[in-house]
């Protein structure tokens, strides 16, 4: 069998799966999504690609140019934030392996499960930076998701199991340019959530707490939302729109 890949240049990401498959007795070829690495050119991909389309447009044909007669019986595409390929580039390339299965990669996803404890706050933020950073986000994001989950971890160690430990779960899902994150935890539950979503209310004003751990999160993500009951535990979703700056605009979408 033989298998084409097309996939964003990741640390050893493409070498990887290329490895795998050919442990597999599969023979893989791998093509980066985009004409350069560099950030140069992933910034002006996310910006708005148009403005480098000759570029890309030249790498496409080099790229069919490379694959020439190959027949592939599987095209994998795994795009990422700053996929370069048109639509119609990719139509064109299904149309060239039209015998070949076609499989786009759709969501990202990820769950780990750890031990209530402070030191692992700093371990969790730092999973989702790292799930996250594929997308190539900006410094600032990756400081506002960071914060928002540091906040989330908190509660549950503080609030949920009252300092005497238990299991937190965090999930963080990739939807187009979307973020997904969920922690959750089996503690006390909060018996008033419209309360506990006010500025500066806390239940433990013995530690010091500020109060102001969910209106942190309303601040550094889109989207919060919270769901508990008590005696069972909470779960608190939160939701992000990378690359939502002011000053980044969306290449699929024209000016009117």
């Amino acid at each position: 069998m033989r298998v084409l890949v097309i996939s964003p240049n990741f640390f050893d990401y493409p070498q990887v799966i290329c490895e795998q498959l050919g442990k597999m007795g599969i023979e893989a070829d791998w093509f980066d999504d985009r004409p350069s690495s560099n950030s140069f050119v992933k910034a002006i991909i996310r910006i708005n690609k148009n403005f480098i389309s000759k570029f890309i447009e030249k790498y496409f044909q080099n790229v069919m140019q490379i694959i020439g007669g190959k027949k592939y019986d599987k095209v994998l595409i795994i795009s990422g934030q700053s996929f370069s390929f048109s639509e119609e580039m990719v139509q064109q390339l299904k149309e060239k392996q039209s015998q070949a299965e076609t499989q786009e990669q759709g969501e990202n996803w990820m769950q780990i499960a750890f031990a209530a404890q402070s030191e692992n706050e700093g371990f969790a933020r730092t999973a989702v930076a790292a799930f996250v950073s594929c997308l190539d986000p900006t410094i600032d994001e990756l400081a506002d998701i960071k914060t928002a989950v540091s906040e989330a971890v908190t509660n549950c160690i503080i609030h949920g199991y009252n300092l005497k430990g238990g299991t937190i779960w965090l999930e963080a899902s990739l939807s187009g340019r979307t973020l997904y994150v969920a922690v959750t935890d089996e503690g006390r539950g909060i018996r008033d959530i419209k309360q506990a979503l006010e500025p500066l209310f806390t239940t433990r004003p013995d530690l010091e707490r500020s109060g102001m751990g969910f209106s942190f999160m309303e601040a550094f993500m889109d989207c919060l939302e919270v769901e508990s009951t008590v005696g069972k535990g909470t779960r608190v979703i939160m939701e992000k729109k990378l690359g939502n700056a002011p000053w980044v605009s969306d290449p699929d979408q024209e000016e009117e």
